[in-house]
């Protein structure tokens, strides 16, 4: 880029001011970054907890009609066709024939690296009840729905403590541990009755 003095003479910028000048974009750039990246993390995680208190509402509301909650095997659903994962399943049983949701929500930290990723683990958040009589699967609560989180694994969701029935420490996400900490984010329903262990779980962040 050339300017001109006030004879008219042109007048490059220097080797200095070039450097000047990509220094400050640099400093701009390292402040920016970040901060956008930041807000991307603090939409999803604002969505995963929007999207499992709507799913916990809806999983209330099914079992005021159906006497139990929908059931969180992976067995085929008529109607849902080969597009579905199998976890997806879980929450498709909620869409139809009464339409609790409207449709199966994507957990927006799910990533995979590979197919065989995808094959396994499918984009829903996860969900298990006491299917099968298993306390320890909802973590002494009625139901479990949890969020990969910002670390992008699924550790399936909570904390155990020591009481928790059969269960090792696990690590919930919380924001007040950093923005891109470890844990899930995970929402529970009401402690089971039935059992006096029950996990030591914050819904949400």
């Amino acid at each position: 880029m050339e300017i001109f003095n006030m004879n008219g003479e042109r007048k490059g910028f220097t080797l200095i001011e070039l450097l000047i000048v990509v220094a400050i974009i640099g400093i701009l750039a390292a402040i920016a970054v970040p901060n956008f990246m930041n807000a991307q993390v603090r939409a999803k995680v604002a969505r995963c907890v929007s999207d499992m208190k709507s799913l916990g509402t809806a999983l209330e509301m099914y079992k005021m009609d159906n006497n139990d909650y929908p059931t969180c095997n992976q067995a085929r659903v008529a109607g849902s066709g080969d597009f579905f994962h199998p976890n997806e399943i879980r929450f498709y049983r909620m869409t139809t024939p009464v339409s609790y949701i409207s449709s199966v929500p994507v957990d927006p930290f799910a990533t995979y690296t590979n197919a065989a990723d995808y094959a396994k683990w499918g984009w829903a958040y996860d969900y298990v009840n006491n299917y099968g009589g298993d306390h320890n699967s909802g973590w002494g609560h009625t139901w479990r729905i949890n969020s990969w989180g910002p670390d992008n694994i699924n550790g399936w969701g909570g904390q155990r403590d020591g009481a928790c029935p059969n269960g090792i420490p696990n690590f919930v996400y919380q924001t007040t541990n950093g923005l891109n900490s470890y844990g899930d984010i995970v929402w529970v329903g009401a402690k089971e009755p039935g059992t006096t262990n029950y996990c030591n779980i914050q819904n949400g962040v």
